[in-house]
């Protein structure tokens, strides 16, 4: 649960905290594969779909935040790949 109220107070209304919740979980995940010794090989991580847009402008963040990652390494270990929520595998009920 991310509350917005604290967030806004702590880090300014200008950052939007699921990309800087993104960007955390991202470097958690990278130094996790690195105490691993699997730095440099592709990892894929998967985000659920929820609809072109916002899977759109996930993606756009998701490379951004790649691209200007000061982490040796991280933008060729990370890659994005999406998938249909259960939700959606499901959708009888």
């Amino acid at each position: 649960m991310l509350d917005k109220n604290n967030f806004i107070d702590r880090r300014g209304s200008t950052d939007n905290p699921y990309h800087v919740a993104m960007q955390f979980g991202l470097e958690r995940i990278f130094y996790f594969l690195k105490g691993k010794q699997q730095t440099g090989k592709k990892t894929h991580i998967v985000f659920e779909r929820r609809g072109r847009k916002e899977d759109d402008e996930l993606e756009l963040e998701f490379r951004r935040l790649l691209d200007k990652s000061q982490i040796k390494g991280m933008a060729k270990s990370l890659d994005i790949i999406f998938a249909l929520g259960l939700f959606a595998l499901y959708s009888d009920f």
